[in-house]
């Protein structure tokens, strides 16, 4: 059977640390940016998820990179 994929928009994920639990452990908040061309370079979206960490003063823990992609039966 044939499957056809369809590239949807992806989306830039950032994960700050928010402080820690009674017990120590670190807290994290996450805040996500959509509607990215699904097309766009990893070194490209690197370099404006840079940009924009310079606008906060949160600790950044991560940046990811989400894919979406729908899949239909031909």
């Amino acid at each position: 059977m044939a499957v056809t994929e369809t590239k949807n928009p992806a989306s830039l994920k950032f994960r700050f640390e928010n402080g820690s639990t009674e017990d120590g452990k670190t807290k994290y908040k996450t805040k996500t940016i959509g509607n990215i061309d699904p097309e766009a370079l990893n070194a490209d979206l690197m370099e404006v998820a840079n940009s924009l960490l310079g606008l906060v003063d949160d600790t950044i823990s991560s940046v990811s990179r989400v894919d979406n992609t729908t899949l239909e039966n031909e």
